[in-house]
């Protein structure tokens, strides 16, 4: 049994080198420096990395020199024999499988955070995305930022993407995020209470006010306010035809037998 497996995390040491081919395959080489601890303090090993495809692309729209990222793939060594002296040379490169973006990640899941706290749902569900696609989803922070954005999506009324994406974290390989994604999946697919208009408040997407208009509420102290009389009260005359004796000929009838009752008492005294 054999195992070529090598996970880095580090600082670029440069801009992106990268190369588009016509086939539209894309490569990018960058070099990483990575701490080592010695007796005379952190002393930097530096690696050159290769990725291919989609993360190249990535890396080469959002990696800069400085940026930290984190990276697992195989090591691999290029040969070739110098062309003045003959002798052969290698030169070990890491091949990246996958790449995660940690800073960046971090800034837009945080950004979109911020965002669905404010009410700017549509700019939450943009910033969650950009963090889901740079993150490794089946990492714990990448379940997170899914979950996250599960709850973006039914804030904003998509609640058939929401419902999508939470059924996929209930597969997720760590344990949390599939007990998380089961709980929310059950409220979103629970019936929905048919609620009249009239008795709902609907909450604005505060990312479509503009920043530069305020509502002012306060009042004019200049203002002429006139108050309006209470018209006096006047009771309406009762059309004695109108009204339904028929209906109340029993209360007729137990008066006239109390008076009858009473009646009685006073002869016999």
């Amino acid at each position: 049994m054999s195992l070529n497996v090598v996970t880095l995390v580090g600082r670029v040491g440069g801009d992106p080198d990268v190369k588009y081919f016509q086939s539209g395959t894309v490569k990018c080489k960058l070099t990483l420096a990575v701490n080592r601890t010695s007796k005379n303090g952190d002393q930097p090993d530096w690696f050159n990395l290769e990725l291919w495809g989609k993360d190249a692309q990535v890396a080469a729209d959002y990696i800069r020199k400085g940026r930290l990222i984190a990276v697992k793939g195989s090591l691999k060594f290029e040969r070739w024999q110098d062309r003045n002296t003959g002798a052969n040379r290698s030169n070990p490169i890491i091949k990246v499988e996958t790449s995660e973006k940690l800073e960046i990640v971090e800034t837009e899941y945080q950004a979109g955070r911020v965002a669905f706290e404010s009410g700017r749902y549509g700019q939450a569900i943009q910033s969650l995305e950009t963090a889901t696609g740079l993150v490794d989803r089946t990492s714990r922070l990448g379940g997170e930022v899914q979950m996250w954005l599960v709850t973006a999506y039914e804030a904003s009324g998509d609640t058939a993407r929401a419902i999508e994406l939470c059924r996929k974290l209930t597969r997720h390989p760590r344990q949390e995020t599939r007990q998380q994604a089961k709980r929310l999946l059950f409220i979103l697919e629970a019936p929905k209470l048919s609620i009249p208009d009239e008795w709902t408040v609907k909450i604005p997407d505060l990312a479509a006010l503009d920043d530069n208009k305020s509502i002012n509420f306060q009042a004019n102290p200049n203002a002429d306010i006139k108050y309006a009389k209470p018209k006096p009260v006047v009771a309406e005359p009762v059309d004695l035809s109108q009204v339904n004796t028929k209906d109340n000929r029993f209360i007729w009838v137990a008066l006239i037998a109390i008076v009858l009752i009473l009646g009685g008492l006073f002869i016999s005294y």
